[in-house]
């Protein structure tokens, strides 16, 4: 029956519109869920969590332009060998801070803690390096890097770039090509994401972002919070990887590494 065929095709064309039309809006995506939209509201993380600073090789921050790295890890009994690995193959010759913000598996030591710090102060010589403990783990990743924001403000660190990295990043050979190529796009481009994803609407994955000072401040005004009791994780990350990403990419002048 041609009607049936061609109802079919239309369906599919209608499907794969989703993800090709720049105007695509989150209600399609907010309604199949039934996320209450109006629940979400940015506000400055600060308010609700709370931080303890560790700092280690510091110099001054007020009088460099920093090359900033914001790792954001949950220290579980696994996280020596990821950050090992991290550590391993990465490229830190262009980096002059790395802020180290982590939340604690209840039933980590105090043993795994230190070594996963020494990892980054022994291995990282040239680099200063801050550690903030996120006690609540309240807001997840997006809540380490608003803690990060707000500790660069208050020690008024004048940035250059910076790399939004997790934990989920674990390499298994080098990946300076990575950190080189994104240092000669930043010239040009204002975010730079290293996968592009098309599910549900054009975004980067999260677990590595980088971007110029101006839209750092940006980015970190528009990401939301909610009461995660109430919500499931998934809807956070689809308002701050996938949606907020997209007004990013039609906004500024981004890229993609892969």
């Amino acid at each position: 029956n041609n009607n049936i065929f061609d109802n079919l095709i239309l369906k599919i064309n209608n499907l794969l519109s989703i993800n090709l039309n720049e105007d695509f809006s989150s209600s399609y995506y907010l309604d199949k869920h039934k996320i209450v939209e109006d629940f979400f509201s940015p506000c400055k993380i600060i308010d609700i969590i709370k931080y303890d600073i560790v700092s280690n090789n510091i110099v001054s921050l007020e009088n460099i332009i920093n090359n900033v790295i914001i790792y954001s890890c949950h220290l579980t009994k696994n996280s020596q060998f990821i950050i090992n690995e991290y550590i391993k193959y990465s490229d830190f010759s262009n980096i002059n801070t790395i802020i180290v913000v982590y939340s604690l598996d209840q039933h980590i030591s105090n043993e795994i803690i230190c070594k996963c710090k020494d990892l980054f102060i022994k291995n990282i010589k040239k680099c200063n390096v801050i550690f903030l403990n996120d006690k609540m783990n309240k807001c997840f990743d997006f809540g380490k890097i608003t803690t990060a924001y707000d500790y660069i403000l208050k020690h008024k660190m004048d940035i250059n770039y910076v790399h939004l990295i997790n934990d989920s990043i674990i390499p298994t050979k080098n990946i300076h090509h990575i950190y080189k190529e994104i240092d000669t796009k930043l010239k040009d481009y204002d975010f730079i994401g290293i996968i592009e994803s098309n599910e549900i609407i054009k975004h980067y994955q999260s677990w590595w972002l980088s971007m110029k000072k101006e839209l750092f401040y940006e980015y970190i005004t528009k990401l939301c919070y909610f009461n995660i009791s109430h919500y499931p994780h998934n809807d956070m990350v689809f308002k701050n990887e996938v949606e907020l990403c997209n007004y990013i990419i039609k906004k500024y002048n981004t890229i993609s590494i892969y």
